[in-house]
């Protein structure tokens, strides 16, 4: 369990410092590029989250060796994908 927590920590860790390191290089280039900044990555978090779980949900479908419900979770992330892709266009056409 561990072994695999590990990579997820730190790459949840260096996701994080990737966003610091951004705000603080655009709040010195421009205020505007900083709200920016500050808007999408709520965005890109939930986007992140909702991937992960789509992924867990096939591999715990995959690996219990019921066909039905692999079927149903595809079914079921293709339709999160969907949904999601369109939130994403309507928040960007409105910001």
């Amino acid at each position: 369990m561990v072994r695999n927590a590990l990579p997820l920590a730190l790459g949840g860790l260096l996701s994080v410092l990737m966003g610091f390191i951004d705000a603080v290089y655009l709040s010195a280039y421009s205020l505007d590029a900083f709200k920016a900044l500050s808007l999408i990555i709520p965005i890109l978090g939930i986007v992140g989250s909702i991937g992960i779980g789509i992924g867990a949900a096939l591999i715990n479908s995959l690996a219990s060796g019921n066909r039905g419900n692999t079927n149903n979770s595809i079914y079921y992330s293709n339709t999160l994908l969907t949904v999601g892709f369109f939130f994403i266009i309507v928040v960007m056409v409105v910001l």
